[in-house]
């Protein structure tokens, strides 16, 4: 039933193609962010430009669920809402780190958090399938979403996409999970 929601959710009619990743970010950010109430203090650490071959409006799906639970996950915490959002690439890859200032993902829950229908959200406000279909669709392209607690505090997730499309392996992308 997971599979059949995310590729229903994830519109996977139609060609791939180039497209900018920060456009996409900044859209996204703004998306989200611009319906809150109250002050969330917003930082964009990113270059001018990501181009990258792929879907972009399900790229932009991902995206825009990443800042949505970083925003839930700081609705109610005792400091100010900060999100951290970062980019960059190296010869193959674009990565992507959204990064919020709340205590982070309770260690139980670390190793569940892709898992189809698993929230932590009170009853009715979420269905547990966002990170799971934002799994899939990365897996999709090739790349990796990964869930780690930040150091410094406040979760951290990482997307890591190729620069290009190659032809889909067949294979289950390598799922870390870490509390460092």
């Amino acid at each position: 039933m997971a599979q059949d929601l995310r590729c229903f959710s994830s519109g996977q009619q139609g060609e791939s193609t180039r497209f900018d990743l920060v456009h996409l970010i900044r859209t996204a950010v703004h998306w989200v962010t611009k319906g809150e109430r109250g002050e969330i203090e917003t930082t964009l650490d990113l270059p001018d430009t990501l181009r990258i071959q792929g879907h972009p409006g399900q790229i932009h799906q991902v995206l825009m669920n990443l800042v949505q639970n970083a925003l839930d996950a700081m609705r109610d915490a005792a400091q100010p809402p900060r999100l951290s959002i970062s980019a960059g690439q190296d010869a193959t890859t674009v990565w992507l780190s959204v990064r919020d200032n709340v205590p982070g993902i309770d260690e139980q829950d670390l190793s569940r958090i892709f898992d189809p229908f698993f929230t932590t959200k009170p009853v009715g406000q979420g269905t547990g399938l966002g990170l799971s279909i934002s799994y899939g669709i990365v897996a999709d392209h090739g790349g990796s979403l990964t869930a780690e607690n930040h150091p410094d505090g406040g979760a951290e997730f990482r997307l890591e996409l190729p620069l290009s499309l190659g032809p889909r392996s067949g294979k289950v992308p390598n799922v870390r999970f870490s509390n460092t």
